[in-house]
């Protein structure tokens, strides 16, 4: 059960982290389209 906990919580510290940098990630994304 502790296993479980673990991953959990990594999984959710993966996610606020995904959040973060999503804005970057997507702008990123963004100005490579325009740019062919």
């Amino acid at each position: 059960m502790m296993l479980y906990k673990a991953v959990v919580e990594m999984q959710a510290e993966a996610s606020s982290r995904i959040s973060m940098c999503l804005p970057a990630i997507m702008s990123a994304a963004r100005e490579r389209d325009d740019g062919g």
